[in-house]
């Protein structure tokens, strides 16, 4: 007698397919693009593996596709989700949760620069203009220094000045971003807002 699988339950899925070189370098790619933004490599490898495979992925299909734990592929997943960078839902068949990246690439990635970037220049700009008011009051910091650090602040203000501008028209052009960032010194310098 042979034993077969318990009643009504589904078939395993078969092993995904394994990876082609060129959608390893893909994956490797958008992963040390990811890693240099200050996201984990992994983030961009299984975003990148699911854009590529256009059809949702479990979690065991991605761990097993790109080699990763069982726990680093949870975890990562959460990361994902969290900043919308992927969605879960559940296989209507197997009950089994499955991702999909996000592909609307210019407003994920307008969506993390103004959770991110726009966050971290806002604190820097804070930090730099409370060190100003300290050293102008400190016998320690000379006219010069404070100088120095006026104009450390003042190019937070135009970072992100440049950074709402491009956020506002939610359309990410690097030479966008350069041309506003140049107006904007240009107004700094002449003593514009």
């Amino acid at each position: 007698m042979t034993q077969g699988r318990p009643w009504g339950s589904e078939p395993p899925h078969p092993p995904p397919p394994p990876l082609e070189s060129w959608e390893i370098k893909v994956i490797n790619a958008v992963g040390d693009v990811i890693a240099f933004w200050g996201f984990k490599h992994n983030h961009g490898r299984i975003w990148t593996l699911l854009y590529l495979r256009e059809r949702p992925l479990s979690a065991a299909e991605i761990q097993e596709s790109l080699g990763l734990s069982k726990g680093a592929v949870s975890m990562l997943l959460r990361d994902l989700e969290g900043w919308d960078i992927v969605s879960r839902s559940l296989d209507p068949q197997t009950g089994t949760r499955q991702y999909v990246p996000n592909v609307e690439l210019t407003q994920m990635i307008i969506q993390t620069i103004q959770r991110r970037e726009a966050g971290l220049i806002v604190r820097s700009r804070e930090m730099l203009q409370a060190a100003e008011r300290e050293a102008l009051s400190s016998p320690k910091a000379s006219p010069r220094i404070v100088e120095r650090i006026r104009k450390l602040r003042q190019l937070a203000e135009v970072m992100d000045q440049a950074l709402q501008t491009i956020i506002k028209t939610t359309t990410l052009d690097v030479g966008n971003f350069v041309d506003v960032l140049r107006a904007a010194l240009r107004r700094r310098v002449r003593g514009e807002r």
